[in-house]
């Protein structure tokens, strides 16, 4: 990116500016819409050429307003333990909602962050099982890279019993296909994206029992193929959390009566998850049914074209038996004249003698 230098104008404008107010110096922004009738960001180009101005003339602006945060707010004993019995099921601004009742709630609000700072001072073991804990993917995925490890995929989540050294034609070709499908950059990007065994597990699973015998999908199908898989994780997950709270509210709900109102508002949001949950489900049907759909259309297409084909071999083939059965014939015809000519003399002598022509004793 080249350098912009203020032209004369652009520079009087900017000392005009600064010198109306000398005791208060304008900040960078104030200058730029000034001079460019903009407020720019200090990473442009054009502010980039105040600044250098600004130092020819010994001159500097006034600092960009800087966000001052507000206080962390004081969370009681009570909330903090609220805190740690759900930090596993719900994030920050969900428990900040829930402990301050407030539902306009965001993540730059002092609850909010108060919430966020208590979290990152607990152990991850007081938030998360052992078990939790043992779910979390050692590093990134890799695909399989070879025909045998390929076939031990397939037969962990198709239930087959595929031998490499067994398998016929179509069977080599689609597992071949299936290691491509597996190493695609989309695929690779998504499932790295889960942060725990089980999800990684079910998004292979659906992805390679859907397409592990279609050797011939398209760039799009395979896209929705691995929308597919993400949509079934995504399900799993919203069910899985929406039990979660569901057990968690049960259990508010036995205490005092904070806890019925806690509770309460775990209510409403198991209600959006249901809500989400059905979406996501609605998302896979219309995703399979569309997959089927144009399989199914090209499938038939791909039918008909054979047929078409079969048709003309037959029709050929039927040609050719005719002339073979022609040309067997003509020699069986040939064989008789030969034969024929042999006893010709013998046969005219005879055929003069009871008055008969040799077609007549040809075709008796």
């Amino acid at each position: 990116m080249e350098d912009l230098e203020l032209t004369p104008e652009q520079e009087k404008i900017m000392l005009d500016t600064w010198n109306a107010t000398p005791a208060s110096p304008p900040s960078l922004p104030t200058l730029s819409k000034a001079i460019f009738g903009l407020e720019l960001d200090g990473r442009t180009k054009e502010v980039r050429a105040i600044k250098s101005c600004l130092a020819r003339h010994s001159l500097k602006s006034k600092a960009a307003t800087v966000y001052e945060p507000v206080g962390l707010a004081e969370l009681s004993e009570q909330q903090k333990e609220y805190i740690i019995n759900n930090a596993a099921t719900m994030n920050a601004l969900e428990i900040a909602k829930v402990l301050f009742k407030n539902e306009s709630l965001s993540n730059l609000n002092s609850e909010t962050r108060s919430v966020n700072e208590f979290i990152k001072t607990l152990n991850s073991n007081v938030i998360y099982s052992q078990k939790e804990l043992d779910n979390v993917p050692a590093g990134d995925y890799f695909p399989p890279n070879t025909l045998d490890k390929a076939i031990k995929k397939v037969n962990e989540y198709v239930n087959c019993s595929y031998e490499k050294t067994k398998l016929n034609a179509f069977q080599k070709k689609s597992i071949e296909k299936l290691i491509g499908y597996l190493h695609t950059y989309r695929f690779i990007k998504q499932i790295n994206s889960y942060d725990s065994i089980d999800d990684r597990k079910t998004f292979e699973d659906t992805f390679i029992r859907h397409t592990y015998d279609k050797p011939d999908l398209e760039q799009e199908e395979l896209d929705q193929y691995i929308q597919l898989a993400n949509e079934i994780v995504m399900g799993f997950k919203t069910q899985r959390r929406s039990e979660q709270l569901q057990s968690t509210m049960e259990r508010l709900a036995k205490n005092d009566t904070n806890g019925a109102e806690l509770s309460i508002k775990l209510s409403e949001m198991i209600g959006k998850i249901s809500t989400e949950y059905n979406q996501c489900i609605k998302r896979q049907q219309d995703l399979f049914g569309d997959l089927k759909e144009k399989r199914s259309t090209r499938v038939s297409k791909q039918l008909k074209e054979n047929a078409s084909v079969l048709n003309i071999i037959a029709e050929w083939k039927q040609e050719e038996y005719r002339k073979k059965y022609l040309k067997i014939a003509e020699r069986e015809q040939e064989a008789i004249d030969k034969e024929l000519e042999i006893v010709d003399d013998v046969e005219n002598i005879k055929a003069r003698i009871f008055g008969l022509t040799r077609e007549e004793v040809r075709h008796g």
